[in-house]
């Protein structure tokens, strides 16, 4: 469930199908017409289809309105209150999933001057293993308002840079390799790449009724991998949702139907730390020996992404917290000792205990938070760069509290570019649930 934008009901599924046309969101249409303030003034106009118009013209100018649409929140009219408590969740959610997107032309250049730039207009970090003999080769790209994953694909494989996972949560680490995935699939702010094709076939003699057949069994399963853009951390995904799986005969490859969970179920112990990709699976069914390919295989992915966090305790000055308490919306954060551990490089150990009243009541039983403890706290110098997580130790825990350690540290060169701690910060996550498209077309099948 998302938290801090609302429901809206069908609006808001309306609004992101328009939106999201051929897996990526289009570009918001550029203003015409009546202006913002105009065409909020309309949203509470007599006639019902002038109402209709002016939400839809609204929807259409994208997120670039939310200023002017919250402002409006205070009007009187509870008409335009109503609509405009549609629309806001709704272009919220849309700019929160749409990708980033580059614009620069580069000649002549080594491809890490091109990930320098890259990584200059998107914030996220990239991390080159690249031989000797490739650091002179020269690169050229021209992009204009291209989505982040597009840019990012043809920089590799223009490079033959692998992409092998990430460091932290907004390092991409790459290494020179020839090889390439031929099976991607982009879909806004996520990136989903086929791995393989499992085949099993099964026969049952041992126990066979008599006038009957032996028992055979066929079983396909499709492994693909789902890469979420930086800005949008993975918490959680469930089952894919096959909507069409054909073969090279245009037979149907979907299996028979199975209960529709229609989400993501989280485990008792799952989920909740922050990932950039994530592995999947969908079972399929091959409807003949003489099937070659899967044709066509479309469906979606649900998934929960963290959207943002916001700072809800800071325990400041940290090194000498010891002893001390801060409580805010219902959280209480107790500091006992903070020491700095005789190891190399520069290390601090945090002791502390950790209660969340409100998800006592309200989530028993889930253990996400719990998870994502360790990611939520985090030890920033005064000019808010951020240390290291080395190792966490809880000795009591619960959904709802815990009692342990944080020992964050330093080394090599970074260790010469942070100051000394200076804040502990304890954040809430905002978080959405959202069905990732995909489309794989032409799958060869073992």
């Amino acid at each position: 469930m998302m938290r801090g934008f609302g429901a809206s009901g069908m609006a808001c599924l309306a609004l992101l199908t328009s939106l999201w046309a051929n897996g990526r969101p289009d570009a918001p249409s550029p203003p015409s017409g009546p202006s913002d303030a105009e065409l909020i003034k309309r949203l509470g106009h007599r006639d019902f289809q002038q109402r209709e118009k002016a939400s839809r013209a609204l929807q259409a100018r994208g997120p670039r309105v939310l200023p002017a649409l919250r402002a409006a929140l205070g009007l009187p009219d509870p008409e335009v209150v109503r609509r405009l408590n549609l629309l806001i969740p709704a272009l919220e959610r849309y700019q929160a999933l749409e990708p980033k997107t580059v614009t620069f032309s580069l000649k002549h250049k080594p491809i890490r001057t091109v990930f320098d730039e890259l990584s200059r207009q998107t914030g996220y970090r990239f991390q080159l293993g690249l031989p000797a003999e490739r650091e002179t080769l020269l690169y050229s790209f021209q992009f204009d308002q291209t989505p982040f994953w597009e840019a990012f694909d043809r920089m590799c494989e223009a490079a033959e840079l692998s992409f092998q996972g990430m460091h932290g949560f907004d390092t991409f680490y790459l290494h020179h390799q020839e090889t390439h995935s031929p099976y991607v699939c982009r879909s806004g702010a996520f990136r989903l790449v086929g791995h393989s094709i499992h085949h099993q076939r099964t026969i049952e003699f041992s126990q066979i009724p008599k006038g009957q057949s032996p028992a055979r069994g066929d079983y396909l399963q499709f492994s693909f991998c789902i890469a979420s853009e930086p800005k949008l951390a993975l918490l959680a995904n469930g089952n894919p949702m096959v909507e069409l799986a054909i073969d090279d005969h245009q037979e149907s490859m979907i299996l028979s139907p199975e209960p529709d969970h229609g989400g993501v179920q989280v485990s008792r112990y799952g989920h909740g730390h922050r990932m950039l990709m994530v592995q999947t699976q969908v079972p399929l069914f091959c409807p003949s020996r003489h099937s070659t390919r899967v044709k066509l295989l479309k469906g979606k992915v649900p998934v929960v992404v963290l959207v943002d966090q916001k700072p809800v305790l800071t325990a400041e000055p940290i090194l000498t917290a010891k002893g001390r308490k801060w409580e805010k919306d219902q959280v209480v954060l107790d500091i006992e000792d903070v020491t700095k551990p005789e190891m190399n490089g520069t290390h601090y150990q945090i002791k502390l205990s950790i209660r969340d009243a409100s998800r006592a009541v309200n989530q028993p039983e889930d253990y996400g938070w719990l998870n994502s403890l360790s990611q939520r706290l985090e030890l920033h110098d005064a000019r808010g760069r951020r240390y290291p997580l080395e190792h966490q130790t809880w000795d009591h825990a619960t959904p709802s509290s815990a009692r342990g350690s944080l020992t964050f540290g330093l080394t090599g060169a970074i260790a010469s570019s942070i100051g000394p701690p200076a804040r502990l910060v304890y954040y809430d996550w905002i978080t959405l649930e959202h069905q990732v498209p995909f489309e794989f077309r032409d799958l060869p099948l073992p």
